[in-house]
């Protein structure tokens, strides 16, 4: 990569701790269902949000969060109807993201792992934990940027 080229990233990249969520912006065609989400983000002092539109119905807003310890984030998803639809946990190690769902107690018991191929194409897997805390893949796949 050229001196310009890593000058033009350096410079253009957000500075604040919602900057690596701001890779979700935009459309995705998900490659399983040929379903198009549209994520419509925008960053705050305090928070980071993203509206999805799934199909050109509204289906959720994601409310970030930063914690105090960098790469990681809590989120909250709000349904149409203005109710919560579950928390989780989200740690970022560079292309690979991981979001922790846990229940009343404090039990994990739901994971989505994404895997950031580049800026435009996502590997994702979804994981349901059991009774005893084993983890079962429960669905995976890919999603691409479109315009």
């Amino acid at each position: 990569m050229t001196s310009l080229a890593l000058w033009l990233l350096f410079f253009a990249a957000p500075t604040n701790a919602f900057a690596p969520l701001t890779v979700y912006d935009g459309n995705w065609l998900m490659k399983q269902g040929a379903d198009k989400l549209t994520n419509h983000c925008h960053g705050y002092d305090a928070f980071y949000t993203c509206e999805q539109v799934l199909n050109g119905k509204p289906g959720a807003l994601l409310v970030f969060v930063t914690t105090d310890k960098s790469g990681t984030y809590r989120s909250q998803v709000i349904l149409p109807d203005g109710k919560p639809d579950g928390s989780s946990a989200l740690t970022i190690d560079g292309n690979h993201w991981t979001f922790l769902s846990t229940d009343d107690a404090g039990k994990p018991n739901f994971r989505v792992e994404n895997y950031f191929k580049d800026r435009d194409h996502i590997h994702y897997e979804q994981y349901k934990a059991d009774a005893a805390g084993a983890w079962t893949k429960t669905g995976e796949g890919d999603e691409v940027r479109v315009p």
